[in-house]
């Protein structure tokens, strides 16, 4: 699984269980900006240390509210 939303502290609590990293994005349709992205993944997926990514937390053991894991 690898999701990628806008970085909101709401969306982040959703997914605090799993592992989280956030990265710059360029927005370009209504004004150019650059917004940070957050990237949420399983444990079997490996993010290489030079993309720019910073890793958000250290992943919970738990379960989300929707019954999935991560």
């Amino acid at each position: 699984m690898v999701l990628t939303y806008d970085n909101a502290p709401e969306i982040n609590e959703l997914y605090n269980n799993c592992y989280r990293y956030t990265y710059p994005l360029n927005y370009s349709s209504a004004t150019k900006r650059v917004g940070t992205e957050l990237l949420v993944t399983q444990d079997d997926i490996l993010i290489p240390d030079n993309l720019g990514i910073t890793r958000v937390v250290k992943k919970e053991k738990a379960m989300n509210t929707d019954g999935l894991t991560c």
